[in-house]
């Protein structure tokens, strides 16, 4: 058995990560989120249990927060 070469790697796309605050006071816990590019606004625990998902690392060195994604663009229609 070799390895197969016929294989393409998957693309990644980087998903940025968004941060909010839950409540109106200082002590309220943060919200993560992801806009996933098919189902939307998600919470950082639902895109990681996506097949697609991958690692959630820093962009860069010291950049933003990204959760990296095989999901395949759609094609435009028209």
């Amino acid at each position: 058995m070799g390895f197969d070469q016929t294989k393409q790697p998957q693309a990644v796309r980087y998903l940025p990560v968004t941060c909010e605050a839950e409540g109106d006071d200082d002590a309220g816990e943060l919200e993560f989120s992801v806009d996933c590019p098919r189902r939307g606004r998600l919470g950082v625990e639902e895109c990681l249990e996506c097949s697609h998902s991958g690692r959630l690392r820093h962009h860069g060195r010291r950049g933003p927060l990204v959760l990296e994604c095989t999901l395949e663009k759609r094609p435009r229609e028209g």
